[in-house]
Protein backbone atom coordinates (compact mmCIF):
# COMPACT_ATOMS: atom_id res chain seq x y z
CA UNK A 1 0.00 0.00 0.00
CA UNK A 2 2.78 2.33 0.59
CA UNK A 3 4.23 2.01 -2.97
CA UNK A 4 0.67 2.41 -4.33
CA UNK A 5 0.45 5.70 -2.04
CA UNK A 6 3.72 7.08 -3.45
CA UNK A 7 2.20 6.27 -6.87
CA UNK A 8 -0.58 8.23 -6.78
CA UNK A 9 0.89 11.10 -5.47
CA UNK A 10 3.81 11.37 -8.11
CA UNK A 11 2.96 13.41 -11.08
CA UNK A 12 3.37 11.07 -14.20
CA UNK A 13 0.84 8.77 -12.89
CA UNK A 14 -2.06 7.62 -14.97
CA UNK A 15 -4.71 7.69 -13.02
CA UNK A 16 -7.93 7.48 -15.50
CA UNK A 17 -8.86 5.86 -18.76
CA UNK A 18 -11.17 7.65 -20.54
CA UNK A 19 -12.32 5.72 -23.40
CA UNK A 20 -14.05 7.93 -26.14
CA UNK A 21 -14.87 5.99 -29.41
CA UNK A 22 -17.59 8.89 -30.77
CA UNK A 23 -21.49 7.30 -30.54
CA UNK A 24 -23.79 8.44 -27.99
CA UNK A 25 -22.75 5.88 -25.42
CA UNK A 26 -19.00 6.40 -25.81
CA UNK A 27 -17.27 8.25 -22.52
CA UNK A 28 -16.58 5.56 -20.03
CA UNK A 29 -14.06 6.54 -17.21
CA UNK A 30 -12.31 4.32 -15.93
CA UNK A 31 -10.20 5.06 -12.07
CA UNK A 32 -7.39 2.95 -12.49
CA UNK A 33 -6.25 3.20 -9.19
CA UNK A 34 -9.49 1.96 -7.33
CA UNK A 35 -8.94 1.29 -3.20
CA UNK A 36 -11.59 -1.07 -3.43
CA UNK A 37 -10.56 -4.15 -3.13
CA UNK A 38 -13.20 -7.39 -3.67
CA UNK A 39 -12.90 -11.53 -3.34
CA UNK A 40 -13.28 -14.58 -5.30
CA UNK A 41 -13.96 -17.52 -3.65
CA UNK A 42 -14.83 -21.38 -4.13
CA UNK A 43 -18.26 -22.73 -3.05
CA UNK A 44 -17.47 -25.50 -0.37
CA UNK A 45 -21.06 -26.80 -1.53
CA UNK A 46 -20.23 -26.82 -4.85
CA UNK A 47 -16.38 -27.08 -5.48
CA UNK A 48 -16.75 -27.23 -9.91
CA UNK A 49 -19.72 -24.51 -10.20
CA UNK A 50 -18.64 -20.57 -10.96
CA UNK A 51 -16.94 -19.43 -8.32
CA UNK A 52 -18.39 -16.27 -5.89
CA UNK A 53 -17.35 -13.17 -6.72
CA UNK A 54 -17.79 -10.27 -5.00
CA UNK A 55 -15.98 -6.99 -6.89
CA UNK A 56 -16.99 -4.63 -3.61
CA UNK A 57 -17.00 -1.86 -5.77
CA UNK A 58 -17.22 1.05 -4.16
CA UNK A 59 -16.67 -0.20 -0.71
CA UNK A 60 -13.35 1.86 0.12
CA UNK A 61 -15.55 5.85 -0.15
CA UNK A 62 -12.60 7.14 -1.51
CA UNK A 63 -13.56 5.60 -4.64
CA UNK A 64 -16.48 6.91 -5.24
CA UNK A 65 -14.86 10.57 -4.30
CA UNK A 66 -11.98 10.14 -7.10
CA UNK A 67 -14.50 9.12 -9.39
CA UNK A 68 -16.38 12.63 -8.92
CA UNK A 69 -13.84 14.20 -9.36
CA UNK A 70 -12.62 11.90 -12.65
CA UNK A 71 -16.48 13.15 -14.31
CA UNK A 72 -16.08 16.86 -13.15
CA UNK A 73 -12.49 16.59 -14.11
CA UNK A 74 -13.70 15.43 -17.78
CA UNK A 75 -16.48 17.95 -17.69
CA UNK A 76 -14.30 20.78 -17.48
CA UNK A 77 -12.00 19.16 -20.06
CA UNK A 78 -14.66 18.94 -22.64
CA UNK A 79 -16.57 22.17 -21.76
CA UNK A 80 -14.03 24.99 -20.58
CA UNK A 81 -10.90 23.97 -22.75
CA UNK A 82 -10.14 24.46 -26.58
CA UNK A 83 -8.70 20.94 -27.16
CA UNK A 84 -11.94 19.78 -25.84
CA UNK A 85 -14.55 21.66 -27.24
CA UNK A 86 -13.22 20.88 -30.82
CA UNK A 87 -15.01 17.64 -30.06
CA UNK A 88 -18.51 19.39 -29.37
CA UNK A 89 -19.94 16.38 -27.48
CA UNK A 90 -22.53 16.87 -24.56
CA UNK A 91 -22.51 15.48 -21.13
CA UNK A 92 -26.08 12.38 -21.60
CA UNK A 93 -24.29 10.76 -18.05
CA UNK A 94 -24.40 11.37 -15.10
CA UNK A 95 -25.83 14.71 -16.21
CA UNK A 96 -26.02 18.38 -15.05
CA UNK A 97 -27.63 17.73 -11.84
CA UNK A 98 -25.47 15.11 -10.28
CA UNK A 99 -23.02 17.99 -8.71
CA UNK A 100 -22.43 17.03 -5.20
CA UNK A 101 -19.91 13.78 -4.10
CA UNK A 102 -23.15 12.32 -2.62
CA UNK A 103 -25.16 12.63 -6.15
CA UNK A 104 -21.86 10.87 -7.76
CA UNK A 105 -22.11 7.87 -5.10
CA UNK A 106 -25.52 7.35 -5.55
CA UNK A 107 -25.21 7.71 -9.87
CA UNK A 108 -21.94 5.47 -9.47
CA UNK A 109 -23.93 3.22 -7.05
CA UNK A 110 -26.92 2.84 -9.77
CA UNK A 111 -24.60 3.09 -13.11
CA UNK A 112 -20.98 1.66 -11.92
CA UNK A 113 -20.21 -1.83 -13.69
CA UNK A 114 -17.23 -2.94 -11.76
CA UNK A 115 -15.50 -4.58 -14.59
CA UNK A 116 -15.01 -1.62 -15.79
CA UNK A 117 -11.83 -1.41 -13.27
CA UNK A 118 -10.36 -4.44 -15.17
CA UNK A 119 -10.28 -6.88 -12.38
CA UNK A 120 -7.11 -8.46 -10.83
CA UNK A 121 -5.54 -10.01 -8.18
CA UNK A 122 -7.10 -12.59 -7.77
CA UNK A 123 -3.65 -14.75 -7.72
CA UNK A 124 -1.38 -12.35 -6.67
CA UNK A 125 2.00 -13.01 -7.59
CA UNK A 126 2.82 -12.01 -3.74
CA UNK A 127 5.10 -14.30 -1.20
CA UNK A 128 2.92 -17.20 -0.24
CA UNK A 129 2.86 -15.86 3.29
CA UNK A 130 1.39 -12.40 2.53
CA UNK A 131 -1.39 -14.51 0.77
CA UNK A 132 0.34 -15.06 -3.04
CA UNK A 133 -0.37 -17.64 -5.26
CA UNK A 134 2.26 -17.34 -7.65
CA UNK A 135 5.93 -16.44 -7.53
CA UNK A 136 7.74 -14.78 -9.62
CA UNK A 137 8.03 -17.08 -12.14
CA UNK A 138 4.27 -17.20 -12.04
CA UNK A 139 4.61 -20.83 -10.64
CA UNK A 140 1.52 -22.14 -8.16
CA UNK A 141 2.57 -22.38 -4.87
CA UNK A 142 2.10 -26.25 -3.85
CA UNK A 143 1.13 -27.50 -7.39
CA UNK A 144 3.87 -28.97 -9.76
CA UNK A 145 4.22 -26.84 -13.30
CA UNK A 146 1.26 -25.20 -13.23
CA UNK A 147 1.80 -21.66 -13.95
CA UNK A 148 -0.31 -18.66 -14.21
CA UNK A 149 -0.49 -15.99 -16.90
CA UNK A 150 -2.87 -13.69 -16.78
CA UNK A 151 -4.07 -10.16 -15.23
CA UNK A 152 -5.06 -11.99 -11.63
CA UNK A 153 -1.43 -12.17 -11.12
CA UNK A 154 -1.27 -8.22 -10.48
CA UNK A 155 -1.22 -7.32 -7.14
CA UNK A 156 -2.23 -3.87 -8.17
CA UNK A 157 -3.97 -2.28 -11.62
CA UNK A 158 -1.17 -0.89 -14.05
CA UNK A 159 -1.36 2.70 -14.76
CA UNK A 160 -3.31 1.62 -18.18
CA UNK A 161 -4.98 -1.16 -19.45
CA UNK A 162 -4.14 -4.20 -18.30
CA UNK A 163 -4.37 -6.42 -22.16
CA UNK A 164 -0.89 -5.17 -22.96
CA UNK A 165 0.62 -5.67 -19.39
CA UNK A 166 -0.72 -9.41 -19.67
CA UNK A 167 1.13 -9.37 -22.97
CA UNK A 168 4.56 -8.62 -21.75
CA UNK A 169 3.97 -10.52 -18.57
CA UNK A 170 2.90 -13.38 -21.56
CA UNK A 171 5.94 -13.21 -23.80
CA UNK A 172 8.52 -12.56 -20.51
CA UNK A 173 7.44 -15.90 -19.33
CA UNK A 174 7.37 -18.10 -22.51
CA UNK A 175 10.53 -19.93 -23.65
CA UNK A 176 12.35 -18.56 -26.07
Amino acid sequence: MVALAGALRANGTAFYNAAITGNAGSGILVDLHPLSRGTVAIDPAAPSAEPRVDYRALSNPVDALVMGDLVRYSRRFYTATPGGKRFGGAETSPGAAVQTDDDFRGWLERTLSPTEYHPVGTCAMLPRELGGVVDERLLVYGVRNLRIVDGSIMPTLPGGNTCQTVYAVAEKVSPV
